[in-house]
Parts: C-alpha cells; sequence; structure tokens
C-alpha cells in the first residue's frame, strides 16, 4: 500500500464517518470537510474506490460500508500497511 493510496483510504472512510444521521449531506460541504478539493473530486474518488457513486453509495450501503469503516478492517490496513514485524 502506497502512501497514497493510505490516504485515499483513510479519506473515504472519513468520509463515513462525517455522514449526518439522516443521510441526506450536502455533497459540497462534506467534500470538503473530509478533505476533498470540491465534490467532483469526492464523487470521482468514490466511484474509483467503492465502484458508484456516493448517492449509489447511501441507496446500496450496507455491506461495503460496514466492511470499510469496520474496525476490523482498520486494523487489518494498518498492519498491512507498517509490514511483518513492525
Amino acid at each position: 500500500l502506497t502512501p497514497k493510496a493510505l490516504c485515499r483510504i483513510v479519506r473515504f472512510q472519513n468520509v463515513h464517518r462525517l455522514l449526518p444521521p439522516d443521510r441526506q449531506p450536502a455533497w459540497v460541504d462534506l467534500a470538503l470537510e473530509g478533505g476533498y478539493a470540491d465534490q467532483a473530486h469526492l464523487i470521482r474518488e468514490f466511484r474509483e474506490l467503492s465502484g458508484m457513486s456516493p448517492r449509489q453509495f447511501l441507496r446500496d450501503e450496507g455491506r461495503l460500508s460496514r466492511h470499510l469503516t469496520s474496525s476490523e478492517r482498520l486494523r487489518l490496513l494498518f498492519a498491512v500497511a507498517r509490514g511483518p514485524g513492525e
């Protein structure tokens, strides 16, 4: 995992934590707060990482969202990034 790839994944996961409870975000505000340059950047990266737009992702949320943002997934991700014995 390259540093840039890790940053993309962490930024992607961070947006999930920032989603409002009603799941009706102001996408541009969410993008900026989540570390994206603009809304288009958020949409493009969502498509690259999840294979769908943010709106589709929210509609179809569930397995993928829980998988990507689970604490176990983060532990595994960081364990791989550190390498064996680190």
